[in-house]
Order: structure tokens, then sequence, then C-alpha cells
């Protein structure tokens, strides 16, 4: 088309599919914002949706040899420019961190583009009603303006608010007829359920821990509870533990087999009878693992969209927020650093509509990874420890009903914190069994009573 010609900047396209031969983790960061229309050059549009149907079949690495067997497959090659073509787009030199630039370059010519339709076919449509005198000039600036309007939010130039009244009546009724118990995702713990209205979609949850302490545990737990009892796609980022080690770690504790003796083999019959029983509920479910030692805060998102988009993600686990490899601490100190991974995985939680739990090492003082980001961007805040020589002693004989130990809600923007007490939890550790002690120091479920008292009898008459 002559008007693709007239708005296309060819450099921009080029760069936006070089960084896709450069990593996959790249192609969906640009999918997440950019369709195959974008493309105003065919040749662009056509390589595109090539490399997107290759990475469809799970490649590792697009190259130009795939593509370009592809393209002569569906008999495209010419059409995209053959060899030659593709290699000097392989070959462009492309800053590493400058993708949003060339995406929204990209996105501007092709707004430009779909604009010139809306005005030609709204100029057409005007000459065609010049003299229907059924056709008011009203009607043709509205049709002007709708158009217009869609095109500028469907850009982003203009972000649709949402007026408070939108759906009320229907949230309301829904509400009363349809209560629910928690408005977020189960954790499988009750009381914590209760305490912080389960994961919340768009929420930021950072359990923290020493280490050695068993926070890594806790989000397994957390993790196979929502992906094998809920049915509901989890992706578990890893920075410390590789996938053989924590595919046993998971085998253990649904079998509630020791993790020594699933990794070591020779089992009962008894075992063998638990651990397939564990294995059909993890062959039924989608709980993936990704071992990330060397990760970057790009790449840790990018894989979190690409879940997303590929599977249906609906929660994330990232283990642990600790400095990213490869970092120039020359403009920035450490705590700047550990800010920007949380503020990342906290837009990410609210860019996706999920819950994102992650863990975050302390010291012996308990500080928070010398950064008060963490602090400011979670949504709930926990700490996760064993009870003390004087805690268990203090319910002496009764240590094993009380549990070994708790985990403390410090902060949560939808209340349910609690006292220093915390949630007592049983902890077995050659199993890596973990469940709320059936006997707690702090009765719950009267702190949620008190809770109910305090609201206000009537609404606001003061509005």
């Amino acid at each position: 088309e002559l008007s693709k010609e007239m708005f296309c900047q060819a450099n921009y396209e080029r760069a936006l599919l070089s960084y896709c031969f450069v990593s996959v983790e790249n192609y969906y960061i640009i999918a997440s914002a950019i369709d195959s229309k974008d493309f105003l050059l065919p040749d662009h549009e056509m390589i595109w949706l090539i490399i997107g149907t290759l990475i469809k079949r799970d490649v590792p690495k697009v190259d130009g040899e795939l593509v370009l067997n592809e393209a002569d497959h569906n008999g495209v090659l010419q059409k995209i420019g053959g060899y030659d073509y593709i290699r000097s787009i392989i070959n462009m030199d492309m800053p590493k961190d400058n993708i949003q630039y060339y995406i929204d370059k990209t996105l501007n010519s092709s707004t430009k583009h779909q604009l010139h339709n809306s005005l030609s076919r709204n100029m057409s449509n005007t000459e065609v009603d010049a003299r229907n005198e059924d056709v008011t000039a009203t009607d043709m600036i509205g049709n002007v303006s709708s158009d217009i309007m869609d095109l500028s939010i469907k850009s982003k130039a203009v972000k649709e608010a949402t007026n408070l009244s939108d759906g009320l009546d229907e949230y309301i009724e829904e509400r009363r007829y349809n209560p629910v118990e928690y408005c977020g995702i189960s954790t499988g713990f009750d009381i914590l359920d209760r305490q912080i209205d389960g994961l919340v979609p768009g929420a930021l949850h950072v359990v923290c821990a020493r280490p050695k302490h068993g926070k890594s545990t806790f989000l397994s737990a957390v993790g196979a509870y929502v992906a094998y009892n809920l049915g509901k796609p989890t992706l578990y980022v890893d920075t410390e533990m590789p996938f053989e080690q924590w595919r046993a770690r998971i085998i253990s504790m649904l079998a509630i087999v020791p993790e020594r003796v699933v990794t070591h083999g020779g089992y009962t019959d008894e075992q063998y009878e638990k651990i397939c029983k564990a294995a059909k509920i993890i062959n039924k479910g989608k709980y993936f693992h990704e071992y990330m030692p060397g990760y970057n805060v790009e790449k840790l998102i990018a894989l979190y969209k690409k879940y997303k988009h590929v599977e249906g993600m609906e929660f994330a686990i990232f283990d642990y927020i600790k400095v990213p490899s490869g970092v120039d601490f020359k403009n920035k100190k450490e705590y700047q650093v550990l800010g920007d991974v949380t503020t990342a995985l906290k837009d990410l939680a609210g860019e996706l509509n999920i819950p994102v739990l992650c863990a975050n090492q302390i010291n012996r003082q308990d500080d928070i990874a010398d950064s008060d980001r963490i602090l400011r961007y979670a949504d709930v805040l926990m700490f996760f420890k064993p009870k003390s020589k004087e805690e268990m002693d203090k319910v002496h004989p009764f240590e094993k009903e009380y549990g070994t130990h708790k985990l403390i809600i410090t902060d949560s923007r939808r209340g349910g914190t609690t006292p220093e007490e915390g949630i007592g939890y049983s902890f077995t550790k050659r199993m890596l069994h973990l469940s709320e002690a059936p006997k707690q120091l702090i009765d719950y479920n009267e702190s949620k009573k008190e809770e109910r008292n305090d609201e206000s009898d009537d609404p606001k008459e003061s509005f």
C-alpha cells in the first residue's frame, strides 16, 4: 500500500527483528507490545510471522538458517529478501538496553498509518454522504471523533480511565449472592489466607528469612498447592537450586517421603507407591521451574511474560531478591539495585494482573537486604523463622502441637498483620513437610471477629 510506504520507518522495524535473533526473550518483550500489522514493510511482517511460528515450536534460539528454511518451505523466500537480507538484519549491532526505544518508534509509525487510513475512510464517507439529508454533520463528526478516540486509546496516547460507577450494581449483586472466601488465590494455609485475603492478583508478596531457615520450602509448598490443588499454571524462577534438586524436593513434599530417599533411590514398596501417587499429581498440573543463577532483571521479566503468553501463567514465584549478575555499581549503590528488582516484580504483578510471591534473605538482625523499597513496594511483608528455645520452652511439653516455626506478617495493605507470636508452623525438614500448627498462641478467629466489630454501623452520611 502507498500509505504504508509513506509512514514506514524500515530501520526501526529491522532493529526489532534483529533483537529477536539475539534471544527468544526479546521476542516475548516485543510481542507483548507489537502486532504483525505494526510492521508496515510486508517483508518485515512476513519475517516477524515466521519468527513467531518458529518460537511456537520451542526452538531455543532463532537463527537465519531456520528462518530461511521456513520461508523456502512456504514459498516466500524471495519475498523476505533472501539470504543476504536476513544476514544483514542478524548482523546489526543493537544496543542491549534500547529495545523499548525501537518498540515505541515502530508503534509511532504504525499509529500514524492507522490514523491516515481512518481519516481517509472518513473523508470518503463524507464525500459519499455530502448531500444525504439523513446523515447530519453531527453524525459525521461523531464518527470521526469515535475513530480517533479508539485509535488514541489503542496507541496508549490516552489511558482509558474507568468510572467508579461502571458495573457497580452488578458487582454489589454478585458479592451479595456469591460471596468469596478470599479475594486472592489460596496459599493452601487457612490462617494465612484469612489474614492476607489470599494471594491477590496485582500484589507483591515477600517472605523474608535467614539462610537455611525454610523460605524456599515455604515458596515451593505454596506453588505446589496453587499448581496442583487449584490447577493454576505456576512458574518458579530459582537463583539457587538446579532443577534436579528442586524436583526431588517437590516429590518429597507431595509423597511425604524423605528428600534423601527420593534422591538416592532404592525405595521400599510403600515409598514407591507414595512416590508414584505424587508423580500422578505432578503429571496433571503445570508447575514450571527455571534455574537462573546468573539472572538479570530484563531476562527475568521477559521469562515471566513468555509463560503468561504461552502457558497462561497465573502465579509467579521468585527465589530470591538479590543483586543481579553483571551489575555495574559505578552509578548505583547495592540497595538501589535491589530496589530496582523489587520495583520490577511489583510492576510485573500489576501488568500481568497475577500475584507474585518472592523470597528475600535477611541477616541476623532481620534487616531486609538494605533496601527500603522492598518495604515500600511489597503489598504483604512476612518473616519466616524457627521459634527460639525460650518460645519452645513456654509450651513444653506441647511443642509439636504449637509448631517449630512461625510466620510473622509485619505489613499488609489489606490488613491482617500478626503480633510477634506469628502463625505457628510445623516443619519437618527431612520430609519438607510444612503445615500450620494445630494449636496457635493467638486466636486468629477471634481477631477477625474484632475487625468486623470495628466496622461502622452505617455508611458515611457526610458526603
